[in-house]
């Protein structure tokens, strides 16, 4: 059983970094003041990005995404321990 919860675990974190890594080449770069002497922790560059509806968009689309594999791989397992207090074994 171990095996399989840590197989349910791989597979999760490989979706989960599949849909991490995004093609950005769409979103805009910010204005090049702000690129030049801001870093990625900056707030002038959050909030470039956050007044972005690609941006804004891109990150609902993934956050989305994962909550919808996190909710599967949870039901997946209420279901298995259904079917093991049944007297299955639950992993079919």
């Amino acid at each position: 059983m171990k095996y399989i919860v840590k197989c349910w675990l791989c597979n999760i974190t490989r979706l989960l970094l599949k849909m991490l890594i995004e093609d950005i080449r769409p979103l805009p770069n910010p204005p090049q003041g702000i690129r030049v002497v801001q870093t990625g922790i900056s707030k002038k560059l959050r909030h470039h990005l956050w007044d972005d509806a690609v941006f804004v968009d891109l990150l609902e689309r993934v956050e989305t995404e994962i909550v919808e594999v996190i909710e599967g791989v949870l039901r997946r397992a209420r279901k298995a321990a259904s079917e093991k207090r049944e007297g299955g074994d639950g992993w079919d």
